[in-house]
C-alpha cells in the first residue's frame, strides 16, 4: 500500500482572514505602531516563505488536497475561498493558486465548532474593550471588577484549549477519511494547534517550513480567546456576510 504524505504548514493569519472582526482584533492588539510594523513584517515574511515552498510543489497537483483550518465542511468550500480570496487573504489566494494547479480544496473543520470558537473570540475581544475603556478608573473602585475580569478570563481560557483539542481531533480524522493511499495533502494550520498529534500512524508527516525564531518575537501573540485566534472560523465569522461557511 502506498503511502500517504502530509505536508504540515505553520500559518499567522493576517486581518483579511478576519472580516468582521478585525477592528475589534486591531484595538485589542495595542496600538504602538512599531510594535505593529514590525508583527506585520514578521508575518508577510512568513507568508513569503511559504508560498517559495509552494512552488516546490510542482505544476501539477492532481491527487493533492488541501486541508485549512477554519474552513468548514460544507459544500461551499470553494466559493468561500474565492470570496475570502478575493478581499486580499494571502492565505486564501495561495489556496486558490494551487486549486487552479489541479489540487482539491477540503473542507476540513466542523462548522458546529467554529461557531463555538467565534462566540468565544467574540466574547474575549469584549472583555479586551470593556478593560480598555475602564482604565481610568481608581484602583480600590476597580478590584473586584478586575476580579471578576480575571474569573472569566480563566474559564475562557479553559473552554478556549478544550475546544482547540477538540477541533484538532475532528481536523485529523476528516484528514485521516479523506485522505488516501499515495496522495499527498497541505494542511495550513496556526502554531497553536496540535492536530498532527491526532493522526494515524500511517501518515507521514513533514514539515513544510519552520517558524524562525527570531521572527517568532514579532509576531502577534495569537491565542485562542485573549488575542487574534490563530485560526480564525471563517464559518461563523460569515455571518456577518451573505454566505455561511
Amino acid at each position: 500500500m502506498h503511502a500517504r504524505l502530509l505536508y504540515h504548514v505553520p500559518i499567522i493569519h493576517t486581518e483579511a482572514d478576519l472580516g468582521g472582526l478585525a477592528g475589534a482584533v486591531r484595538a485589542a492588539s495595542g496600538h504602538d505602531p512599531h510594535a505593529r510594523a514590525r508583527a506585520a513584517a514578521a508575518v508577510d515574511d512568513l507568508w513569503r516563505r511559504i508560498e517559495r515552498w509552494a512552488e516546490t510543489l510542482g505544476p501539477a497537483l492532481h491527487g493533492v488536497r488541501l486541508y485549512q483550518d477554519g474552513l468548514p465542511v460544507c459544500g461551499k468550500e470553494a466559493q468561500i475561498v474565492e470570496d475570502l480570496a478575493t478581499r486580499g487573504s494571502v492565505n486564501h489566494r495561495l489556496l486558490r493558486r494551487l486549486a487552479a494547479r489541479g489540487a482539491t480544496i477540503m473542507g476540513t473543520e466542523d462548522p458546529r465548532l467554529l461557531v463555538r470558537e467565534y462566540e468565544l473570540l467574540r466574547a474575549a475581544l469584549g472583555v479586551a474593550t470593556g478593560a480598555a475603556s475602564g482604565a481610568g478608573q481608581s484602583p480600590g473602585a476597580s478590584d473586584p471588577a478586575r476580579e471578576r475580569t480575571s474569573d472569566t478570563d480563566a474559564r475562557r481560557d479553559a473552554a478556549s484549549r478544550e475546544l482547540l483539542a477538540e477541533r484538532d481531533r475532528f481536523i485529523a480524522r476528516r484528514i485521516d477519511e479523506t485522505l488516501r493511499p499515495g496522495e499527498r495533502g497541505v494542511l495550513f494550520i496556526g502554531a497553536l494547534h496540535r492536530a498532527r498529534e491526532f493522526l494515524p500512524a500511517d501518515i507521514r508527516v513533514e514539515d513544510a517550513i519552520a517558524l524562525r525564531a527570531a521572527s517568532d518575537r514579532s509576531l502577534p501573540t495569537q491565542t485562542s480567546s485573549k488575542q487574534p485566534a490563530q485560526s480564525t472560523p471563517t464559518s461563523a465569522r460569515d455571518q456577518e456576510t451573505p454566505h455561511a461557511r
